[in-house]
């Protein structure tokens, strides 16, 4: 009995996550874009922050999808990660073509959600 109650309790949460899906993306839209805003003035701490956000934007999409059983979000999403935080290590500004790199993958990951039955988008 008590595992029929834990599975319905993580099918109840892999549905709640399902539908927080299109606010995630968008919270990564969102910092994708704060990040092409950034000019080349732009002090090295508001770069730095700039990464942090949407990197921490990208890890908790990877691991909650993960766990939720939405691999392939997960997956795409834990590239995504990798690719920011080797650009946070390089020290490396955000050009035109590292934004647009970044933006593949959002869209990358917004297709794939879009693709599974589960996520309402």
């Amino acid at each position: 009995m008590a595992e029929l109650d834990l599975q319905a309790q993580i099918a109840e949460l892999r549905v709640a996550f399902a539908q927080s899906i299109p606010e995630r993306l968008e919270e990564l839209d969102d910092s994708v874009t704060a990040l092409e805003a950034l000019s080349s003035e732009t002090s090295i701490a508001d770069i730095i922050e700039a990464y942090v956000l949407i990197t921490r934007s990208a890890h908790k999409l990877n691991g909650t999808a993960s766990t939720f059983g939405f691999p392939f979000v997960g997956g795409k999403a834990a590239e995504m990660e990798a690719y920011l935080e080797k650009l946070q290590n390089d020290n490396q500004n955000p050009d035109s073509q590292t934004c647009d790199k970044i933006k593949v993958f959002a869209a990358e990951i917004r297709e794939i959600a879009i693709a599974d039955p589960d996520v309402p988008l």
